[in-house]
Formats: C-alpha cells, sequence, structure tokens
C-alpha cells in the first residue's frame, strides 16, 4: 500500500486513487461533525472560499476579483445562488456580501464547512488548500484567481487559473 506523508506532491498524488480517498473519507467522517450539511440544497449553488483571518495581504486573493467573477456570473445567470466560505468577517466581505444571491455559510466546523463545499456545483476558490479538498473531495470544477500548488486534477474535471481575469472558460458556462 502506497503512503503518502506531508503535502507530497499535493492532489497529484492522489488523483490516481480517488475512490480510495471517497472510502478513506467515508470511513473516518463522523455523521454527527457534518450533520447540519444538507447536499441536496447545496448541488446548485457555487461555493466561494474566501482565506482572510491567516493569510498576509499579498498572499490573499483581491475581494474584488471574487465580486467581479460573480458579477460575471451573474450576468449569464441571473438567479444563480452562491455560498461564501471564510474566516474573514462581514466586514472584510461587505462588497461581496451586498452582490445578489450571495450568503454567508457556516455549518458548524471547518470539516463541515470543506464537506459542504465538496457538494456544491463548482467551487470559485482561494489560494488554498482548504478551497482545492473541498473541492477535490467532491471531485467539483474548480476556479482560482492563482494557485501556489501544482493542478488538483489529473482528469476531466474543469479546473483553471483565472489570474486577475473574470472570464468564465466555456467548459465552466455549461455547468451554470
Amino acid at each position: 500500500m502506497k503512503q503518502i506523508r506531508g503535502m507530497g506532491e499535493y492532489f497529484d498524488d492522489l488523483n490516481e486513487h480517488m475512490d480510495l480517498v471517497h472510502e478513506f473519507i467515508e470511513k473516518i467522517t463522523r455523521k454527527e461533525i457534518i450533520e447540519n450539511v444538507r447536499p441536496e440544497a447545496l448541488k446548485d449553488c457555487i461555493a466561494i472560499h474566501v482565506r482572510l483571518g491567516d493569510y498576509s495581504p499579498e498572499m490573499r486573493v483581491d475581494i474584488l476579483w471574487y465580486v467581479n467573477l460573480v458579477r460575471e456570473i451573474l450576468s449569464i445567470k441571473p438567479a444563480q445562488q452562491f455560498l461564501i466560505f471564510s474566516d474573514g468577517s462581514d466586514e472584510e466581505l461587505r462588497e461581496l456580501l451586498a452582490l445578489p444571491n450571495v450568503r454567508r455559510a457556516f455549518y458548524g466546523n471547518a470539516y463541515a464547512d470543506m464537506y459542504a463545499i465538496s457538494r456544491c456545483k463548482w467551487v470559485i476558490a482561494s489560494d488554498s488548500t482548504f478551497s482545492a479538498w473541498g473541492a477535490f473531495i467532491g471531485e467539483r470544477p474548480i476556479l482560482f484567481n492563482k494557485r501556489h500548488f501544482k493542478r488538483v486534477y489529473r482528469n476531466s474535471v474543469p479546473e483553471a487559473v483565472l489570474g486577475d481575469s473574470t472570464r468564465i472558460p466555456d467548459e465552466f458556462k455549461t455547468l451554470l
């Protein structure tokens, strides 16, 4: 049996073992930890992970990138719902929370939030493995502004690093 210690090659080492990853996560997840998560209510939402609390300003993704990306998505699908997962304050997230169909989510603990992210239809990520783990666990498409680690997926799950662009890649538009 292959063992992976530390960060290894981030997700690359795990891609070929997705069945084992899913089995392991199912095995270690205590139901009471995720009892507040309702997957059926999340399947049509886009998760937005905004990491702020422990990131220095240069590590953070500018809040306006998220705002403009949400606006772009809303111009394509005005009824699209968004859930924000963040360690930032409401004041720090003010511009994002002011947008239509955007609300903050917290399911009681960090793992439940990661699990909830994995049940959303796709993920708008911060430059954080927390975002990536949420997407990876559910094999959900993921958009990054920037990413300091290697690709999350080797397979056909859509993944893109947009930089400062807020143009939605075509493979994501079809998922709206």
